[in-house]
């Protein structure tokens, strides 16, 4: 196994930080895998590269640089210089903002597509939020949520990265049904295992998982919880169908109500 290799850690907080002690003190059997380096866990966890993000449009936010569309604009084209001073940080900044340029929905043109379209971003201490047409308050949380699935696709993008996924803690159930029952404070974790299941033809070679200390294979590959995945599989399915037929008949009404306006 190549040594260089930058690794990204998933799983719950502490399960996490417990991981890494764990491999620092020799506990875990990493099979040829790398080793971690650093002297924590935050080096390898996404975590940093999402809050460096939220903190730059925090900053910019309380400057008052973020009112307008135009405002937006030149901060996301200037983003790679406003975070570059993090670079010396920890190595992987490049990959991270190529990634969310890569998949328009990791982009904060989209992770902040209302506020910036409607100029109503707001915040209060370091919290991000805007109200929508119906005058509810929302938190703006995409730009974490999918943050986490950008490390991901760093991992699927890029060969030098892999990532530590650590079980330990997980209930599986609660992530199949999307933590309905929140039993974790974070449902980042759900979603995170929920999108490498999801894009497990390209990750199978880039994600190591592990539980107890020890590499097993994925939970939906062996394990109590393999019926319990491919019903999730379906679900998907079955969303997928009911999402293009959606489309079809949006744009069967279109092509219906453009011709009646041309007999008009």
């Amino acid at each position: 196994m190549d040594s260089e290799k930058d690794i990204l850690l998933y799983g719950l907080y502490k399960k996490r930080e417990f991981f890494f002690a764990d491999v620092k003190s020799n506990k875990v059997d990493l099979q040829g895998y790398p080793t971690l380096s650093g002297e924590s866990e935050h080096a390898h966890i996404i975590d940093y590269y999402n809050n460096r993000l939220h903190m730059a449009v925090v900053e910019r936010k309380r400057s008052g640089r973020l009112r307008t569309f135009e405002q937006w604009r030149l901060f996301i084209e200037e983003l790679f210089f406003v975070l570059f001073r993090f670079w010396n940080e920890h190595p992987l900044w490049k990959q991270y903002l190529q990634c969310m340029n890569w998949n328009p929905k990791n982009c904060l043109w989209a992770t902040f597509n209302y506020p910036i379209f409607h100029e109503n971003l707001r915040l209060e201490g370091i919290v991000l939020y805007f109200q929508n047409e119906a005058g509810e308050t929302i938190s703006c949380n995409d730009h974490i949520t999918r943050g986490c699935k950008n490390g991901i696709d760093m991992a699927m993008y890029y060969p030098n990265i892999l990532i530590y996924f650590v079980l330990d803690g997980i209930k599986m159930k609660e992530i199949m049904q999307k933590n309905r029952q929140k039993k974790y404070k974070s449902e980042y974790t759900c979603k995170e295992l929920r999108y490498i299941f999801r894009h497990w033809y390209q990750l199978k070679e880039k994600v190591v998982f592990f539980l107890n200390r020890k590499i097993v294979k994925a939970p939906w590959i062996e394990g109590n919880h393999i019926r319990q995945w491919q019903k999730y599989r379906e679900h998907r399915k079955k969303k997928g169908k009911r999402e293009i037929a959606k489309s079809v008949d949006d744009l069967t009404m279109m092509l219906y109500q453009k011709r009646r306006r041309k007999m008009n």
